[in-house]
């Protein structure tokens, strides 16, 4: 990592800059911006990452907040709505496995590709999966 540099710039939107943007276009978009995953207790966690991080960054991120979540790819123009399970709650009906750390990006591209499938993430210590749904939003 270049000092973490790469983690949390792109150009010119850092991953500050690319959650106001997320959230403001949650806040104020209409009709309203539905989070595909509600916890049990009600909220609806949301991390914020750019295409450049590293996957297993922002899973620990998704640790951090309760190991399930609503995660936004922000884009310049746009950002995808995933959501990603850390729990490995649902094991054997993963359809496709990654077991490279690679960006969120390259990530959002195979999701893209494999748009019915359930992907497994399985690499150093993590393990993790993603269902097969993603939304593409523009910004309010």
């Amino acid at each position: 990592r270049n000092g973490g540099e790469m983690t949390n710039r792109i150009g010119a939107m850092s991953r500050d800059d690319a959650t106001r943007r997320v959230m403001k276009t949650i806040a104020l978009k209409s009709p309203p911006v539905q989070l595909p995953y509600t916890a049990e207790d009600g909220t609806k966690p949301l991390v914020v990452a750019l295409p450049a991080e590293l996957i297993s960054d922002v899973i620990s991120r998704v640790v951090s907040v309760g190991g399930h979540s609503n995660i936004a790819i922000a884009f310049a123009t746009n950002f995808y709505l995933i959501v990603i399970d850390s729990g490995g709650r649902k094991k054997g009906d993963a359809e496709m496995e990654v077991t490279q750390d690679i960006s969120m990006g390259m990530f959002l591209l195979k999701l893209q590709q494999h748009p019915t499938q359930r992907i497994r993430l399985r690499f150093k210590n993590i393990e993790a999966e993603a269902p097969a749904t993603q939304q593409e939003l523009e910004y309010a």
